[in-house]
């Protein structure tokens, strides 16, 4: 069996599985909830008079998704195990370096939509409620410098391609965060950061 055939197959299978998966469900309706709960006590504590911008709120994701996606992996994952049907795709021809590059694949998708499930309703009715960002662009991007660091440490280990996170994820958020408007400031050669 080819190596893409044998993917495409473990992967029509795993996102099959991921649909049905009862764990998947779990996990993104308690993201929703935790992200309705984190909106509710933010709105309340803007209606009690204390400054609570939607920046405080809204990367609170961060610190759940771990808690919920390693429980929801490991549940995925372990089906496979437990139920014997690793074994089966083995004796089939699958290679386990394919079973496991679906699992990552699939498990990587799940965890975008279960942080999704938190980050849909926090920008749905969170801006409408508790106002826009206030979070100025040049501290984004001293996040993102924190972000590449720390992924620059597993980096080595893990070969992680952190460089594509400064490239592409960073200059989309300051972008979404700057309230200025008023043209584009990477065309500019400014990069978001103020006085040049």
């Amino acid at each position: 069996m080819s190596a893409r055939l044998s993917i495409n197959l473990l992967l029509r299978a795993n996102f099959y599985r991921l649909w049905r998966s009862a764990s998947f469900w779990v996990a993104v309706s308690v993201m929703f909830g935790v992200g309705v709960f984190e909106l509710a006590v933010g709105v309340h504590a803007q209606r009690q008079g204390a400054p609570v911008p939607l920046d405080n709120r809204y990367m609170l994701f961060v610190l759940m998704s771990g808690v919920v996606l390693s429980a929801f992996c490991s549940l995925f994952v372990g089906a496979e195990y437990s139920d014997g049907a690793i074994r089966n795709k083995i004796a089939v021809g699958h290679s386990r370096a394919n079973l496991y590059l679906a699992n990552l694949a699939t498990c990587s998708v799940a965890g975008v939509l279960v942080c999704l499930g938190y980050i849909l309703p926090m920008t749905a009715a969170g801006i409408p409620l508790m106002g826009g960002f206030t979070l100025p662009p040049a501290s984004v991007q001293l996040v993102g410098i924190g972000v590449d660091e720390a992924l620059g440490q597993t980096g080595h280990v893990h070969n992680f391609p952190h460089p594509l996170v400064n490239a592409l994820l960073v200059p989309a958020v300051i972008e979404l965060l700057d309230n200025e408007g008023g043209g584009n400031r990477f065309a500019d050669g400014h990069a978001g950061v103020e006085g040049g």
